[in-house]
């Protein structure tokens, strides 16, 4: 359970440092992000090359190595050039997640752990990509005033969830699978509210 806490606690501190980040630190940040991807889906693909081929496992893994081509495309160094790479990584990863809930079924409880561990870094970079593009648009927007104020608006929402974090800690060793659907909802409220501020 501890380790459980540590991950929430870790990926909540990343994302507050995304948010912190100042324009000219946010490209260099969103590569060392994809490279982070990249290196979780190589561990993933490996880990299911010991499975039995079949037809569900072969496509999760050339969704996951589609994936990967996207991250590895050239640097986003302005805005019209992250908007496109958003675009590119948010189809591709939305392929990959449909394939893994698609594999989950097919492959069992021998590689639930593997399975779960990898939608969950599927949803961290999805954030994080919402992040950049906050960042991006923080950096480049006329009306920096509006994006200041929606910046602040997701900074709020992030500390309410780490005080969640926080204040649950002692309850979730009593309540543990209460706890971490508490955090999956909140977390998931948290994207969402980081996604409306883009439509």
């Amino acid at each position: 359970m501890s380790e459980f806490l540590k991950k929430w606690k870790d990926r909540l501190d990343e994302l507050e440092e995304k948010l912190n980040l100042q324009s000219h630190q946010v490209a260099e940040s969103f590569e060392a992000q994809k490279a982070k991807m990249t290196s979780q889906l190589s561990e993933k693909i490996q880990s299911l090359k010991d499975t039995k081929v079949d037809e569900q496992t072969a496509s999760l893994k050339a969704k996951m190595e589609a994936l990967q081509v996207q991250l590895a495309l050239g640097k986003a160094e302005s805005k019209d050039a992250f908007e496109s790479q958003k675009k590119e990584l948010d189809h591709a990863v939305h392929e990959a997640k449909v394939q893994l809930e698609a594999s989950k079924k097919q492959l069992g409880e021998g590689y639930g752990g593997v399975m779960k561990e990898l939608g969950e870094q599927l949803e961290s970079f999805q954030t994080h990509l919402d992040v950049f593009k906050l960042q991006f648009h923080l950096g480049k927007a006329d009306l920096t005033e509006e994006w200041d104020a929606k910046k602040k608006q997701v900074q709020q929402e992030l500390h309410s969830l780490k005080q969640k974090a926080g204040e649950n800690q002692h309850a979730a060793t009593e309540k543990w699978e209460e706890f971490s659907d508490e955090m999956q909802e909140s977390f998931s409220h948290f994207q969402k509210a980081l996604k409306k501020l883009f439509s």
